[in-house]
């Protein structure tokens, strides 16, 4: 599949992906409030479509769309976990049970 089709279908798909990343940022606050876990923030993103294009040449994707896993991306930062790291389970737990990730990472990131 040549750039310029790709481009075409990405941009036919955009609203979708749009859409899912909306509806996975609801369903983790959501899910999240039904608990005691403080939430501190959530970001997101659709990936672009140059970063898009680069990771389907760099890994020379067959089907793009089908293997690219990270097409939105939603970033859940949760306060003072860090020391009480089976807590960080707990927030797995409330997200899984209404959302299929494809791929998760947790971080002990301390700021500063």
């Amino acid at each position: 599949m040549d750039n310029h089709e790709l481009s075409r279908q990405f941009e036919d798909k955009k609203r979708t992906f749009e859409n899912l990343e909306t509806e996975a940022v609801y369903i983790i606050r959501a899910a999240l409030q039904q608990t005691d876990i403080k939430l501190h923030s959530t970001t997101s993103r659709v990936k672009k479509f140059q970063s898009f294009l680069d990771k389907v040449e760099r890994h020379q994707t067959k089907n793009p769309f089908e293997e690219i896993n990270d097409l939105v991306g939603v970033r859940v930062t949760c306060s003072f976990l860090i020391r009480h790291r089976p807590k960080t389970r707990r927030v797995e737990g409330p997200i899984r049970a209404d959302i299929r990730t494809v791929r998760h990472r947790r971080s002990s990131y301390r700021g500063g």
